[in-house]
Parts: C-alpha cells; sequence; structure tokens
C-alpha cells in the first residue's frame, strides 16, 4: 500500500515543481524601463536590462520594432537583413559605425549584432520593403544572403511593423 502510494504521489510532486520553475510568474521580467543614463556607458547592461532574454516573456507574443525604436537610446549605425530566396528571415542592428563593421571579419561582426528576433510565423516578404530600401531588389536566389547597409533614420519607420520576441540574444 505504502509503495503504490509513492508510485503515485511522486510523479504529481515532480510535475508540480517543474510547473513552478517554468512558471512565467517565477522567470526575471523587464518591470519597467532603464534609461541608458542609469548604466554610466555599460551597453551591455543596459540592452540585457531593456531587451535581453530575460525581458521576453514580457511580450511572449512578441511587439513591434516600432516600440523598441521609440525607446532606444543608443544611436544605430548599420543594418544587416538575412535573406532567403525573397524573404527576409532575420535582422541584425548595430550601434558601431558602419565602416568599422565592414572592415571586422565577417565572424567578429556578429560579437556587435543586436539581433532582431523574429518569429517563423512574422518572417516578411523582401518584397514589401524594396521600394523604400533599393538594396533589397533582386534577391530571388535560393541561398542566404547577408545585406549590410548604413542606418537611415527612416528605416525606423519603413521597418516598424516588424515583430520581434526579444532583441538581445
Amino acid at each position: 500500500m505504502h509503495a503504490m502510494k509513492a508510485k503515485t504521489v511522486f510523479p504529481l510532486l515532480l510535475a508540480g515543481v517543474l510547473l513552478a520553475t517554468v512558471s512565467p510568474a517565477q522567470q526575471p521580467v523587464r518591470e519597467r524601463y532603464w534609461p541608458w543614463a542609469t548604466f554610466q556607458g555599460d551597453t551591455t547592461a543596459y540592452m540585457e536590462a531593456n531587451w535581453g532574454r530575460n525581458t521576453s516573456p514580457v511580450y511572449p507574443e512578441g511587439r513591434p520594432l516600432k516600440e523598441f525604436f521609440k525607446e532606444f537610446e543608443i544611436p544605430i549605425t548599420a543594418v544587416r537583413f538575412r535573406l532567403y530566396d525573397r524573404v527576409i528571415c532575420a535582422m541584425s542592428l548595430y550601434i558601431i559605425p558602419y565602416e568599422q563593421l565592414m572592415a571586422l571579419p565577417q565572424e567578429q561582426r556578429r560579437e556587435y549584432a543586436i539581433r532582431v528576433q523574429v518569429p517563423l510565423d512574422y518572417a516578411f516578404a523582401a518584397a514589401k520593403y524594396e521600394e523604400q530600401i533599393p538594396e533589397l531588389k533582386n534577391r530571388n536566389r535560393k541561398k542566404l544572403t547577408n545585406i549590410y547597409l548604413p542606418w537611415k533614420p527612416s528605416y525606423a519607420e519603413i521597418l516598424g511593423d516588424i515583430t520581434y520576441v526579444y532583441v538581445v540574444g
């Protein structure tokens, strides 16, 4: 009888502990926006506090980039579009000067990236943006292509409706 109780109670106890540890209420979330001045020039701490992995449970369905652009206080200097065929499947934003970024070897560029994680069901067609960002035209290739561009303030408006889950990866 005692062994039978243990067989039924243990799985319930294990399930309860598992639910308690993965519950969104138990995970750290962004409670408020922390201004750039709070971090005394520490870009990494600023990014993690406001847009890091810990903040993603606040917006489980994602949020539009226009909200990010409205709050983000560090100047964006470059953008990378990652395209496959005619679909933009990822973006990265940079806060180091475009010329400096392009002088880096390809593998080192990712160290300076603010990755915009776009959920698969939100991958967006490049054609929608080709008129306003001509560099995206004629990218009908069956291989992954990266396009690096200097940032233009107009991109914040053009790309503002794209949904992202979190930015710092």
